[in-house]
């Protein structure tokens, strides 16, 4: 029952972190880099030649505070609901069936609430144990649940969550002069050149205060 349990989480996570609410980086497929950088080129490529930083967030998983995971689900999630009205995800009992966000079906799906995905996501982060080759277990005390299918999707939340916090920071002008994009703990950031604006500051603001220590951004 627990691994049906987070293996149905894992699908409601990922589907979450594909809606999101909010400014932020994310991409959740590698096949969107593309589109991407064709939006960009066109409304960045008449502000002067474009530049680009490629970065990763060393570490990402392991590293990732706790504190962080449970403010930023907590805080998209609200997002969603404040954006859109929603307050849970679909999960169809078939997994090659998509989520959703409403369903007029009785049968063969479960209804998520939010609150049950944060009750789940707060028991995995308390509740990782590992069994080493001796057989003994260790309870996992940093970082996102190692192996559990949610992971991924509440490690892209959380990333998100700091992208929103951090662009709200910055002035209009500011986030006109740049694009970026994240697959997983990978950033592409492409930014016009221009001598009224100063790159540097934008680039070093990102590197320094963008995610919440111990993250941290490596080329």
């Amino acid at each position: 029952p627990m691994r049906r349990l987070f293996h149905i989480m894992g699908r409601a996570w990922s589907f979450v972190t594909a809606n999101l609410a909010g400014e932020h980086f994310v991409i959740n497929n590698p096949g969107l880099l593309p589109g991407f950088l064709q939006q960009a080129q066109k409304e960045l490529g008449n502000k002067g030649p474009l530049k680009y930083e490629s970065k990763d967030i060393e570490g990402c998983f392991p590293n990732m505070p706790k504190p962080a995971i449970r403010e930023g689900s907590r805080e998209m999630l609200k997002m969603i609901t404040d954006a859109t009205g929603h307050t849970g995800v679909v999960v169809p009992n078939k997994d090659s069936e998509k989520c959703t966000w409403t369903t007029r079906r009785k049968d063969g799906v479960k209804h998520i609430p939010f609150e049950v995905m944060i009750d789940v996501m707060e028991f995995a982060l308390d509740n990782t144990l590992i069994k080493d080759l001796d057989g003994n277990l260790w309870r996992q005390e940093q970082g996102i649940p190692m192996g559990d299918p949610h992971s991924p999707g509440m490690t892209i939340g959380t990333c998100a969550w700091m992208e929103h916090r951090w662009m709200q920071t910055l002035t209009r002008d500011t986030k006109s002069m740049f694009r970026a994009a994240r697959y997983m703990d990978d950033i592409l950031m492409i930014y016009a050149d221009s001598p009224t604006f100063h790159s540097s500051n934008l680039l070093n603001n990102f590197n320094s205060n963008c995610y919440t220590t111990p993250l941290k951004l490596e080329d």
